[in-house]
């Protein structure tokens, strides 16, 4: 049986702040309400059949995305999961689990991590992989691979531009980079702050930054594109729930350390902008990628590097957390776009009555819709893709929350067929809304997915699982989509 997963350059990460940094709020989106009392009932411990094994922490795991790393060159892959708590990212970890057993070999110190995806890099040149991490900390951390203790923290390293927005995931090309890019801005209470794309060195210096041009908030992580000619670019989008926004084409020179913009294309509707995260892809076989992203509007876009808008598609559903996922689900060679819509958005208390979703699969050459699948659940992961019933297409799996806001409390993992969108498994879980990190982490040859989840939305513990499935083999790359980013990806691996 042979494994698809689709794949593209892209990652989550904000930062903020270089010299003369400024923090200029946009106009704030509606504050979301004070939830509900936080539940302490006690987290119960997956035994299902699927259930390779499961861990409990203390602490409501469910938010942040996994990822699967080589930390100590041993052949052997490690599990990470930031371990988030929404309400207090002072009390956030990072865990790293060993793949075979589910044993923790160590977790950060509280406050050096929450839901922005770990990305794996060389920090201090020692040969062994370290993580950098971040989310609602307003911070990003090297923590060493092997020890988990910090390494540097940005805003020690920039005290003149310590963050004050959220962070999420690094973006680099490869595991042993010259530089490391990362956005940050929003996420700052009621005032919403400018969005901030910086690149740094190993060390975590600043040598490069660039601040939206309309002085709007940032969400999202930036894609890379390394093209033929040596040239590096990227791909970030701006605006919030409730706020429009671009999705801006940048290139990077590498000897003047300067962003500048070749391109932007603006949000679909002047309500709403990106907080999903947009990726490259080649989806017309001609060497060259286009910018794929969803908005809060609704509507999937693909564009040139020059600003073409392609196509657009439109779900019966607005808001889109998830990124584009991209895999061939008709066999013609070409990638197809695979993504979530909700109707819920967090800024707009008059949506969470109960959620309903819709993913919908795009033909990646003409934008035509090839099948859409209703939930009346709230999706607002990123969605990962494999082949899971061996017929040589990538199936879609999806994470959906049941319930009304301040009573979710239950999620599923539900696989669809990516030839028709059909249900092909569900499999009950507590409630997640992180990405789950999918491939082979105990290297038995087996598919495996690593999530965090917690007893309820407000609830004070949880557990890091590990999802087995016999009989099905694990793609031939390990990078997964993250809650809003994914790490850097290759393109599409057959």
């Amino acid at each position: 049986m042979k494994a698809f997963i689709a794949s593209i350059t892209l990652l989550l990460l904000v930062g903020c702040g270089g010299s003369g940094s400024s923090t200029t709020p946009t106009t704030p989106d509606v504050p979301t309400p004070t939830p509900p009392p936080v539940d302490t009932s006690a987290y119960t411990v997956p035994t299902g059949e699927l259930v390779k094994w499961a861990v409990p922490v203390d602490a409501a795991g469910f938010e942040g995305s996994a990822t699967f790393c080589d930390l100590d060159n041993d052949g052997k892959l490690e599990g990470i999961v930031p371990v988030a708590v929404v309400d207090g990212p002072e009390l956030s970890f990072l865990a790293v689990i060993e793949g075979d057993s589910g044993e923790v070999r160590w977790q950060s110190a509280p406050g050096d991590a929450s839901y922005a995806y770990p990305l794996c890099v060389d920090v201090n040149d020692d040969g062994v992989l370290d993580i950098l991490t971040g989310g609602r900390t307003k911070d990003l951390v090297a923590l060493n691979g092997v020890s988990g203790e910090p390494i540097w923290h940005f805003n020690t390293v920039n005290p003149d531009a310590a963050l004050l927005g959220n962070t999420y995931s690094a973006a680099a090309e490869t595991a042993t980079p010259s530089t490391v890019f990362f956005t940050s801005g929003g996420g700052g209470g009621i005032e919403r702050l400018v969005g901030k794309l910086f690149a740094i060195d190993l060390s975590g210096q600043i040598i490069a930054s660039w601040i939206e041009p309309a002085m709007r908030e940032v969400y999202t992580t930036p894609a890379l594109y390394r093209a033929p000619s040596g040239e590096l670019y990227l791909a970030i989008a701006s605006g919030g729930e409730t706020l429009p926004g671009s999705i801006f084409v940048l290139t990077f020179d590498e000897t003047d350390k300067t962003f500048s913009v070749v391109s932007e294309v603006p949000s679909t509707c002047q309500i709403a902008g990106w907080v999903a995260s947009p990726v490259f892809a080649d989806i017309t076989n001609d060497g060259i990628p286009e910018v794929i992203n969803s908005d809060y509007c609704g509507a999937t876009i693909a564009m040139s590097l020059e600003g073409e808008v392609k196509w657009q598609a439109n779900s019966d559903q607005l808001y889109a957390t998830s990124n584009p996922a991209m895999a061939d689900l008709n066999g013609d060679g070409t990638l197809d776009v695979i993504n979530a819509f909700a109707s819920l958005n967090w800024s707009l208390p008059d949506t969470y009555d109960l959620a309903v979703s819709q993913v919908i699969a795009i033909n990646g050459l003409n934008g035509e819709i090839m099948w859409k699948h209703d939930f009346n659940t709230l999706i607002s992961s990123s969605l990962v893709v494999a082949d899971y019933n061996g017929d040589q297409t990538a199936d879609v799996f999806t994470i959906n929350i049941d319930g009304l806001f301040g009573t979710l409390n239950e999620s599923s993992l539900v696989v669809l067929d990516g030839t028709d969108g059909s249900t092909a498994l569900t499999n009950n879980m507590s409630f997640s809304s992180g990405t789950p990190a999918l491939g082979d982490l105990n290297g038995n040859g087996v598919l495996d997915i690593l999530y965090a989840e917690t007893s309820a939305l407000t609830a004070t513990n949880g557990g890091i699982v590990l999802i087995e499935f016999p009989g099905v083999m694990p793609p031939e790359s390990n990078t997964t989509n993250s809650f809003r980013g994914m790490p850097l990806h290759d393109g599409y691996i057959p």
